[in-house]
Parts: structure tokens; sequence; C-alpha cells
């Protein structure tokens, strides 16, 4: 079980959250499936999805295509994330 079905459940299960499936692992740089692969390359003419996290992405999506409850899902994975190996001694990290 991942993090995201520990917080979230079955909340983005279902054929129509597929291609936000796809676009999620390829934001954090997670595997694909094998369908999600193929959403993956048609919704973004892409053969190979990124290597790794990226560090920007666009979204174009029209009214209730799951915009707002996918931007809340990747702030909780970000916000949960261990930054630890990232910050200075004494360095607190925080989330705005």
């Amino acid at each position: 079980m991942t993090l995201d079905e520990q917080l979230f459940g079955d909340l983005f299960q279902g054929s129509s959250w597929a291609a936000w499936r796809a676009c999620t692992a390829a934001l954090f740089g997670e595997p694909m499936t094998a369908a999600d692969l193929e959403v993956y390359r048609a919704c973004t003419g892409r053969d190979r999805p990124p290597d790794g996290p990226v560090r920007r992405i666009t979204v174009i999506g029209g009214r209730r295509s799951g915009k707002t409850r996918t931007a809340a899902r990747w702030a909780v994975r970000l916000a949960t994330r261990d930054y630890r190996p990232m910050l200075a001694p004494g360095e607190i990290a925080t989330c705005r």
C-alpha cells in the first residue's frame, strides 16, 4: 500500500482518474504501469516519461476535471516528505 492509499483510500481509483495517476507518476518520477505509460504517451506525445521528479509542471484542465483534488494530493505528498537530508544543521522545514 502506498502513502497515497493510506491517506486517501480509493478516492483516486477508477478509470476517470487514469490521466491524473499517470501525471502524478510522471511528476514524482515514479514507475508507471503499462496503462499509465499508455495514457502518458497519449496525453503528452512523448515516448518516455521523466527519469526522476520534475521541477515544473503545467496542467491544462477544464472545469470539474479534478485539478483541485489532485493539487491537494500533491500538496499532502510534498508536505509529508522527509526534507531532513536537504536542510542545513538547525534549519527547520515549513510548509505554507
